[in-house]
Parts: structure tokens; sequence; C-alpha cells
């Protein structure tokens, strides 16, 4: 029996390359995402924000004024309102 080619090597090595990184990225290997509560011990955020509190933005936990108010841009901001927010103010 004859020693295995070169080029026979390479492609075994290849195989086993491609195998293994398929195996590392896939789902099922990787470590889930866990939320770590940045104030242990502290009430949740509220959602609604009173007259004159920060609401809306471009993020999931953007706050909603409380009824008879609606958000409106901040007169001193510059930044645009709606991947900042504003300010609740009466409807």
């Amino acid at each position: 029996m004859s020693a295995p080619s070169k080029k026979s090597l390479i492609a075994v090595i290849a195989v086993i390359i491609i195998a293994a990184t398929t195996w590392i990225f896939s789902a099922s290997h990787q470590e889930a995402v866990v939320p770590v509560d940045s104030n242990p011990g502290m009430p949740a955020a509220s959602t609604t924000a009173a007259a004159g509190e920060h609401c809306g933005g471009n993020m999931t936990t953007a706050r909603s004024c409380v009824a008879g108010y609606h958000c409106a841009p901040n007169p001193q901001s510059h930044l645009p309102f709606g991947d900042v927010g504003g300010l609740c103010i009466s409807n």
C-alpha cells in the first residue's frame, strides 16, 4: 500500500477545517445572550412620561406620553426628533 498523495492530504485537511468551522459557528453551539439588569434591586423604568419628561426616540424602550399629552421636538435640541425623541407637551 502506498503513502497518501499530497493532494489527498490537503483535501482531507480542508474537509476537517470546513467541518470544524461549521460546527463552531452553528447556532446550537453559540452562547445564549442573557440580558443583565443594570440596576439590580431597583424598580423597572416607567413606560410612560409625564408633562415635560423625555419621550419617544428610535429605541425599543422609548417612553410614551400619558393621556392628554403628545411627544414633540425639544426646542433646545438641534438633533433629529425621530432619533432622539422629545418632550411631552399638552394636546
